[in-house]
């Protein structure tokens, strides 16, 4: 699968076409909600929408045509089209579900599942009670569909994780999303740029050549590492490395080998022995060293499994106050 989908997703994005499969049905049915985006990204805004009675999020790609350079236009086709591809693919609970594309009533529009609570942080800042250990499991189980199926996420962070109806939570924006499969590197200067949210990057993206390539690479394990900083976001509230507020520093604290501190706080809302261990194996310095996604998933089921729930406790105030990072 793997190798045919690389093939058709280069083809797409080299020719701004998909197959027709793609395509939103009954297109001229969708619109958009509001007057404002919901969420506004680098290259793209969230607006809620409509499409023959049900609500819909829209991820519409700024105009290509709106005064850009013509290289910002070829790269801003590509990355759509790269990312309606995979994401057309993927089938899974813990992956916000993708409806199709749209190219007439906006330039270029991805059109999705709408998520009513928004991402897990927003959600948890509204719930602060909720089972995190679930949610977890969750991401857990997203990242390790991706990983089963050779995708690697490349961008795993708290805004790129959705809370559905069901208050499951759901991966989404596979823009930087990438296939690994034998016969392939893991990195290329198309795929992996080391773009990613700084603060949840794995040392390896941030410095390649530490590892001995000389481009900074997407991998299952850089995958791993994003996840334990997601987990330590999910049980504190707040961003990695947030009482740092100058990227240079957090470039020399992640490359030092410096990591959060464990709140011990946390503990009567879930985090555990287990769980910190179970993130510090997952930010390890080494790549090697930290566990594939499926012993992740495992060792998180084997936590709620003998925790007793009704002794946690929910957070006495949200976020936490947690002051200082550490050294691992």
């Amino acid at each position: 699968m793997c190798s045919s989908l690389d093939m058709l997703r280069t083809l797409c994005s080299r020719n701004s076409i998909v197959p027709s499969s793609y395509i939103l049905p009954h297109e001229q049915n969708l619109q958009r909600t509001g007057d404002e985006p919901k969420a506004q990204g680098s290259f793209a805004d969230v607006w809620q929408g409509s499409h023959r009675g049900r609500t819909v999020a829209l991820k519409v790609f700024r105009d290509p045509n709106s005064g850009e350079s013509n290289g910002y236009e070829r790269k801003t086709k590509e990355d759509f089209y790269k990312e309606a591809v995979v994401w057309k693919r993927l089938r899974h609970s813990n992956i916000t579900q993708f409806y199709g594309i749209n190219t007439t009533a906006f330039p270029l529009c991805l059109v999705c599942e709408w998520m009513p609570h928004g991402t897990i942080a927003q959600y948890l800042f509204q719930e602060p009670q909720a089972y995190r250990l679930v949610l977890m499991i969750d991401i857990a189980e997203g990242m390790n569909y991706l990983h089963e199926n050779k995708i690697v996420h490349g961008s795993l962070n708290s805004a790129n994780i959705l809370i559905n109806d069901d208050c499951q939570a759901c991966l989404c924006d596979f823009g930087l999303a990438t296939l690994s499969y034998a016969g392939k590197p893991n990195m290329s200067p198309q795929d992996s740029d080391g773009s990613g949210p700084l603060r949840w990057e794995a040392p390896e993206r941030i410095d390649p050549k530490r590892i001995g390539v000389e481009k900074p690479m997407l991998s299952f394990q850089s995958d791993v590492y994003s996840f334990a900083m997601v987990t330590w976001e999910v049980f504190t509230g707040r961003i990695p490395f947030h009482d740092i507020r100058s990227d240079i520093q957090v470039v020399s604290s992640i490359m030092r080998g410096v990591r959060p501190h464990r709140p011990r706080q946390a503990t009567w809302f879930g985090l555990v022995d287990e769980v910190w261990d179970i993130m510090e194996d997952s930010w390890h310095d080494d790549p090697d060293k930290r566990p594939q996604s499926h012993r992740i998933l495992a060792r998180l089921k084997d936590v709620v499994d003998w925790l007793d729930r009704s002794v946690l406790e929910p957070p006495q105030q949200w976020p936490l106050e947690v002051y200082q990072t550490r050294t691992s």
